[in-house]
């Protein structure tokens, strides 16, 4: 089983990081993107993301984004696709 992690972004730093649970959510200028995702499901979001080209990503494109991959992931489980 893969571990799961809570994805967090800076838009400071416009960097990723997998918090644990030692980690307090939501401080230091990170903010939550995804309680819980793997590895793998972030090597897709990442893909996702820079499928725009933007040079920075604000707090709004973050959430929109990762609300965007988990619609688009469900159509693809609704007709029986999936990423491997």
């Amino acid at each position: 089983m893969d571990k799961l992690y809570r994805l967090e972004f800076n838009v400071k730093q416009q960097c990723f990081h997998f918090a644990d649970a030692r980690d307090i959510a939501n401080t230091f200028g990170w903010f939550t993107v995804a309680e819980y995702m793997t590895e793998k499901e972030y090597i897709i979001y990442e893909c996702f993301l820079k499928r725009d080209f933007k040079e920075k990503y604000s707090k709004e494109y973050i959430l929109k984004s990762i609300t965007q991959l988990r619609v688009f992931c469900k159509e693809l489980l609704d007709k029986n696709l999936n990423i491997q």
